[in-house]
């Protein structure tokens, strides 16, 4: 979905730092929020092809996600594969999330 390596993935469960979610229990709670999951990940790529439009010297101006695939960490135009920009550039001056106390 996001088109990151594997190694570059961290999953969070069963963190008390983290909002109340259903037990842990394997496909019960994939099936359970799986579909926020994708939200989330269709919001992320929304936000990270926005910011890579409004890059200098970037070949995604103008892109619609229809347009784009998420590949190595990079946002590409489908069909000219040099045509990309790299996520982490996408994300500079993005905050850390906010954490609850």
């Amino acid at each position: 979905m996001l088109g990151l390596p594997l190694d570059k993935v961290k999953v969070k469960i069963g963190d008390s730092d983290l909002p109340p979610a259903p037990v842990e229990g394997g496909s019960w709670t994939a099936a359970s929020v799986g579909s926020a999951v994708m939200e989330a990940c269709d919001g992320i790529r929304k936000e990270l092809l926005s910011r890579a439009g409004k890059l200098k010297n970037t070949p995604l101006d103008g892109a619609e996600l229809a347009d784009v695939t998420f590949v190595d960490g990079e946002i590409r135009m489908k069909g000219d594969l040099p045509a990309a920009c790299p996520c982490p550039k996408c994300c500079a001056g993005l905050t850390s999330p906010s954490r609850r106390n």
